[in-house]
């Protein structure tokens, strides 16, 4: 019998599997899984539809008031109402056909859900503290087609039990998550102030661009809080930069609990033991050997003690120890060194121990952890010969690394070599960022007498090759490097090399889609690039001149030229070095491998610390994230600069004051520095930020390009800003124009954000929508974060016209800037007119004087006067300032051979009528 469906034209019949031969991969129309082996029907007319059985025979109301939706009615059609698939708001599958729908809400429900799911709609709560819609309790996932998010509390992945939302897309909670205590008061590690859950979101500009601020970590773990893996958190409203991770603070109560207290320790305070099943990564020190936290350890809860972490073994040492260095006495273990006088020579304070120590006070005497554990014979893969303590503390010098040591060495009886019980483990060979090549250890005289090859070229300091060093074996390379500067922390990964695994010379971003020869060379003209969706055309020859901010490379940020990749559906392009970068690189700055990404956050260069939007190269090493832009990728590690006489090179322990900026750069243990000093001692310092600003600028009232210059020898009494009228300090650079005596300061001329692209988007995960970078001029809007007026380069939501100017460009023009008031700019510019003797240029625009003397003293009244900006107010203010920027402009022409003091007032107008709009 032939059953007639709302859902196709034709009868359906009950469909016989084994007559057709195309059963094998043939789906429900409705519920989207195959049809072999289960009873089904099949269109009579051959269409190649089928519905389950029970899909068929399901009695479908053409309109249904479903509890999931109880806002309006769910409508039944007979196919997807988009272009593509729907997804069910309910199992998350995405089917094509038979759906409930809703099309205010664009609700929908496939048919198999809609009528399931009633005898569960009761599980629906209509409130819930951490979340502003109801919540449908799910006790198994047996229902669900697609793949279930995380939880948006602790970002783990959703499994049964759980809560899950329709309004929100993606919204879920675990059980335990969803029936969170709301408050918890008296925490064992904050007892002052109750603890309340609370949705945790970045402050201000961390919100964007995804770096850390002051205070956002854990108070627990020290780990910082990262967009997008902790939704919620549980915070101190009265400290407000106190708040724990939400299995820190659970973990915390629950070991109290179950967990009993170290007593019997040097530490002053009872400690709590903490599992490694945690899962955390404590990114501080222990307290008593001084290395990173791992495994199991104890931590200290005593308020202003709370930083104190020990492994588990460290907290659990002996407090008293018989060692055979001190026969006579037992060492008693204390937590740090006893203070002895500032020119102290022993051990200890040489290296400034700050851990735990057994010590004799009789003998004055002491051991680190370290020297404890010492073993009397190591035997090394590095070395054919078994290494013997010796006995007594001696001075010596390494033959490994040439430095000293007054400690017991061991000592290698066969070759006669002493060395410090770390050195014995030193690889043969590794590889650093700082050298193409593998670098090799070596312990002998080497050949050779060259000054350059006695030197190393990490520090540029001697290097007595009669001890060990680390040198290159390349035919026609001199590198040598100090043991001790090849093998730092910040320089060497750890790793040999033959570790490092040989990197492939090619080109992973891009595929050739066309191609062209020209002589021998073959050349692509067209390419498609894995960070854009469209082909790219290679552009020989032409003017691509930056007319506008928007026209700058996508990859580096800086103004395009030929030759370059362009998008022909957009204006995507790629200078054609930025196209053809490596997919991984290593790079002088940094120790680990950097891939090639794409910025899709708002985010600063480690290097120079300027924010962009172009491509990275980021460091996926946990925990340290580096990220350098490719502009600064190309810098290297020594270099000539026109700014000094001597070769610069990159100094990682280096910290003064830039001798472009003056800024004091400090040497923080995070991170290294990335300084460039002189190669012959000299004190030239200069940061990263300076040495990649461009030897060009263009200034848009300078028909030249302007110059970067590095001292300025002229008149004192003459150096202030062309742009912003300020003084410039002569020790600083500056950008000068040598024939129209122009000269700016570095941030007035390149601006706040000069790497960011008008146009592109940022995908915060703060907000729903993306956001686009524009640069507001005339018509500026508040900032819906601060209320401040965002004038030049802002965030705007192009969905709701939301503008968010927290990029560093948001100021607050105000009636309280009396210096930059209409007022008072309008008087300024008035008698900067009046003082102009050459009326010529205004008949040649056929602008009368006095007309226009008169409009702008009535603007002036009225801005005075007026409360708000009405509409006729706002025009004639438009017109008359640009009839009044057409009279600058030719002013400019005529002002350009006047000295600067004489332009003051034009410049400041100059800003007024480029775009600074206020309200009076």
């Amino acid at each position: 019998m032939d059953l007639k469906h709302v859902s196709h034209e034709h009868p359906l019949q009950v469909w016989n599997h084994g007559s057709d031969q195309h059963a094998e991969g043939v789906c429900c129309f409705a519920s989207e899984e195959g049809v072999e082996g289960r009873p089904s029907y099949g269109c009579s007319c051959g269409c190649k539809f089928y519905l389950h059985k029970t899909c068929a025979e399901l009695e479908l109301a053409p309109e249904i008031n479903h509890p999931f939706h109880p806002h309006h009615p769910l409508v039944l059609l007979p196919k997807s109402p988009y272009a593509g698939k729907f997804n069910c708001k309910f199992c998350r599958g995405a089917f094509s056909g038979l759906v409930y729908h809703c099309d205010s809400c664009k609700f929908d429900l496939d048919i198999n859900c809609a009528a399931s799911t009633s005898n569960i709609a009761g599980n629906l709560f209509e409130s819930c503290s951490l979340h502003e819609h109801p919540l449908l309790f799910i006790n198994n996932d047996k229902h669900f087609k697609g793949a279930l998010g995380d939880c948006f509390a602790c970002m783990e992945k959703v499994s049964t039990p759980f809560y899950m939302c329709f309004d929100c897309n993606e919204f879920y909670l675990h059980k335990e998550c969803a029936e969170l205590p709301l408050q918890i008061d008296n925490h064992p590690f904050h007892p002052q102030h109750p603890l309340f859950l609370s949705n945790y979101l970045l402050p201000g500009l961390e919100s964007l661009q995804g770096n850390h601020g002051d205070g956002l970590f854990c108070a627990f773990c020290r780990g910082f809080f990262k967009i997008g893996d902790f939704r919620y958190v549980y915070r101190c409203h009265s400290c407000s930069t106190f708040q724990l991770h939400i299995d820190c603070a659970l973990l915390l109560l629950q070991q109290l609990s179950v967990a009993p207290k170290l007593e019997h320790s040097v530490h002053q305070h009872p400690l709590i033991f903490i599992d490694e099943k945690h899962g955390r990564i404590f990114h501080d020190e222990c307290l008593g050997c001084r290395k990173t936290l791992s495994g199991p350890i104890y931590r200290c809860l005593e308020l202003g003690c709370q930083d104190v972490y020990l492994h588990k073994e460290c907290a659990e040492l002996p407090l008293e120890i018989n060692h055979p260095r001190d026969r006579k006495h037992p060492l008693t273990l204390l937590q740090n060194p006893p203070k002895h006088l500032n020119t102290c020579s022993c051990y200890l304070c040489k290296v400034q121990w700050k851990g735990f120590v057994y010590y004799c006070y009789i003998c004055e005497f002491g051991l680190t952890l370290e020297d404890v554990s010492s073993l009397p014979v190591i035997t090394a893969k590095t070395h054919e010969h078994p290494w013997t303590l010796m006995s007594r503390p001696m001075s010596f010098i390494c033959d490994f690394c040439g430095t000293d040591g007054d400690r017991t060495p061991y000592l290698c009886t066969t070759c006669n070599l002493i060395v410090h019980k770390d050195c014995i483990s030193l690889p043969r060979s590794i590889a650093i960022t700082r050298h193409h090549h593998p670098i090799f250890h070596s312990y002998y005289l080497r050949g050779g007498d060259e000054s350059d090859k006695r030197k190393c070229r990490i520090c540029y300091k001697h290097v007595d090759t009669g001890y060990g060093s680390y040198g290159c074996s390349a035919s026609n390379c001199s590198y040598i490097a100090h043991v001790k500067c090849a093998t730092d922390k910040s320089i060497w990964d750890g790793k040999t090399a033959d570790e490092w695994s040989e990197e492939e010379h090619v080109n992973l971003i891009t595929d050739v889609t066309q191609t062209m020869c020209l002589g021998e060379d073959v050349i692509a003209t067209e390419i498609k690039h894995a960070y854009h969706g469209h082909n790219l055309v290679l552009t020989f020859s032409g003017e691509a001149e930056a007319k506008d901010d928007s026209n700058n490379c996508d990859g580096c940020m800086r103004p395009i030229s030929v030759p370059f990749y362009g998008c022909k559906q957009c204006d995507f392009c790629l200078h054609k070095d930025c196209a053809e970068l490596f997919k991984q690189i290593r790079h002088p700055c940094h120790k680990h491998p950097l891939v090639l990404m794409e910025n899709v956050l708002f985010e600063s260069c480690d290097a120079c610390n300027r924010y962009h939007h172009g491509f990275i190269y980021k460091c996926n090493t946990e925990p340290c994230k580096f990220q350098i832009d490719i502009r600064c990728n190309l810098v290297l590690d020594t270099l000539d600069h026109p700014s000094h006489d001597h070769p610069i090179f990159l100094d990682h322990k280096l910290q003064g004051n830039c001798g472009a900026c003056s800024n004091q750069i400090q040497l923080f243990t995070s991170k290294p520095s990335l300084l460039y000093t002189c190669t012959d001692g000299c004190e030239f310092v200069l940061d990263f930020s300076c040495l990649t600003l461009p030897e060009m600028a263009q200034y848009k009232y300078d028909e030249h390009p302007l110059l970067l210059a590095y001292r300025d020898d002229s008149d004192p009494s003459q150096g202030y800003c062309d742009i912003c009228e300020e003084e410039r300090n002569q020790k600083q650079w500056f950008y000068v124009c040598a024939k129209c005596d122009n000269s700016v300061h570095t941030k007035c001329i390149l601006g706040e954000l000069p790497f960011i692209k008008l146009g592109k988007t940022l995908f915060n995960p703060n907000h729903p929508h993306p956001l686009t970078f524009v640069k507001k001029i005339w018509n500026c809007p508040r900032c819906s974060l601060c209320n401040k007026l965002c004038y030049g380069q802002a965030l705007e939501c192009m969905d709701e016209h939301v503008f968010i100017g927290e990029i560093g460009t948001c100021e607050n023009l105000t009636a309280k800037n009396m210096e930059n008031s209409i007022p008072m700019i309008i008087a300024k510019a008035m008698q900067k007119l009046r003082n102009f003797s050459n009326l010529e240029l205004f008949s040649a625009r056929g602008i009368n004087f006095q007309e226009l003397e008169e409009a702008l003293t009535i603007i002036q009244l009225d801005a005075e006067t007026k409360q708000a900006v009405d509409v006729d107010f706002d025009a004639a203010l438009r017109h008359w300032l640009a009839v009044l920027e057409a009279v600058l402009t030719d002013m400019d022409e005529h002002l350009i051979s006047v000295r600067r003091k004489k332009k003051k007032m034009y410049v400041v107008m100059s800003r007024y009528v480029n775009g600074i709009r206020f309200t009076a």
